[in-house]
């Protein structure tokens, strides 16, 4: 039996999914600010209920939370985006914050189609070969330190990691102030180690320890930087609990207007 679904999109980003009908079966709202919408996915809306969705540092989407916050689906990924886990039977968002087909195991990017299982694009690069001899890579054979946001540039996984921090921050925020948060409000130290753990990753840990400890060696920052160490762990086990977080944060706000 072949089911017919539409789709209305804005630029990379997904809006609604209807019918053959065209009755709005579910419809989704992101965060303008992330790249080609990962980890920007922000509500999923359908006629029975609402979902909020829980990242990883690369933007992958790794819980699906009900209205009532329990765990609907949980993702795990292999580094080139198996999934080990859901079938995306409530929402189909997956890898990337991609549109996942799990009967297929096919990932749409917007400008390509993306096998997991064969660590591939099925269509040529639109870029031709510049974006690189090999028309069909994906991420230069990096998926760790890269991501592609529509299927055509790989870009570095920096800019991911700092944007779900920013998400959170604005979340925490809003709940404080009910507003959205400012620039002067965010805290910059904490995107830079959110972005550059995206990149580092657990195994990076104790190099940026030596790196650092050198800097402030003998100094008071010493013990900031310490404290940062901390904070750069958590954020890597935090990344899975975001809504959590966000959700349940207390105290008062930064203070700024």
């Amino acid at each position: 039996m072949v089911e017919e679904k539409q789709f209305v999109r804005l630029g990379l980003v997904e809006l609604q999914q209807r019918n053959a009908e065209g009755d709005v079966l579910q419809e989704y709202a992101w965060d303008k600010s992330a790249p080609g919408g990962i980890g920007g996915l922000l509500v999923a809306k359908t006629s029975s209920d609402i979902y909020t969705y829980v990242y990883n540092h690369l933007g992958h989407v790794q819980k699906v939370l009900n209205a009532s916050g329990q765990v609907v689906e949980s993702y795990q990924y292999t580094p080139y985006g198996q999934v080990e886990g859901g079938d995306f039977s409530q929402q189909p968002f997956g890898y990337s914050t991609k549109r996942s087909d799990f009967a297929s195991g096919l990932v749409y990017f917007g400008y390509r189609f993306y096998s997991p299982y064969q660590r591939r694009w099925l269509n040529r690069d639109p870029l031709q070969e510049q974006g690189g001899i090999n028309l069909y890579a994906y991420v230069n054979g990096d998926p760790l330190g890269y991501v592609d946001p529509d299927g055509r540039n790989a870009i570095f996984a920096f800019a991911i990691g700092a944007g779900v921090d920013y998400v959170v921050q604005g979340a925490k925020y809003y709940r404080n102030t009910g507003e959205w948060i400012s620039w002067d409000c965010v805290d910059k130290t904490d995107l830079l180690w959110s972005g550059l753990f995206s990149v580092v990753g657990p195994s990076g840990i104790s190099s940026l320890k030596k790196i650092f400890k050198g800097l402030v060696h003998g100094t008071a920052a010493g013990k900031n930087v310490a404290k940062s160490h901390l904070k750069l762990q958590a954020t890597w086990q935090g990344s899975k609990y975001i809504h959590k977080s966000a959700s349940n944060i207390g105290g008062s706000p930064c203070g700024c207007n």
